[in-house]
């Protein structure tokens, strides 16, 4: 299975093709496709708007048993797509699994915290984390940058850990 992740800025909705019939249309920065199903092994995956041009065309490697999250980024030398294993942890009926992946150009660095609590510390720019197990219910999840000097906040929001699910933020 295999799903798209848009967060490059500065652009319209993105076209998504590969792996035979798999095709999205439609994906806008900040927001996931749903899962497609391709063949297992090395596919060519081609991002385009939807006047045709292409963006980018990349090999990619499709797990035989699992899931993909492939991210459409910017980069400091244009634009990238980075492949992210979508691993399922194993929570009990009253944990979940939560893990982060950094992939804002702008913020380099980041923190997370979850009920004040810090969480991750100094997530690298294209950095996933390993999971982290929860209790089930409700966390404030915040963001934070990282730099030398200062801690500014970039991100409040609310999340319910639901018990053996697994939950990524990007």
């Amino acid at each position: 299975s295999v799903r798209f992740a848009v967060s490059t800025v500065g652009f319209s909705s993105f076209f998504f093709s590969g792996g035979g019939p798999l095709a999205v249309s439609g994906v806008e920065t900040g927001r996931l496709s749903d899962y497609g199903r391709v063949s297992a092994g090395l596919q060519m995956v081609s991002i385009s708007d939807e006047t045709g041009y292409v963006y980018l065309e990349k090999q990619i490697c499709v797990p035989m048993d699992g899931a993909v999250t492939i991210a459409f980024i910017n980069t400091d030398f244009g634009l990238d797509l980075v492949e992210i294993r979508d691993i399922f942890c194993n929570g009990a009926i009253h944990t979940g699994c939560f893990r982060l992946g950094n992939l804002s150009i702008t913020n380099r660095r980041i923190n997370v915290s979850l009920n004040s609590g810090l969480t991750f510390r100094a997530v690298g720019y294209r950095e996933l984390t390993r999971f982290e197990y929860l209790l089930t219910g409700y966390y404030m999840v915040s963001v934070y940058s990282s730099h030398v000097y200062s801690m500014n906040i970039i991100l409040n929001s609310n999340l319910y850990i639901r018990g053996n699910t697994s939950y990524t933020l990007y």
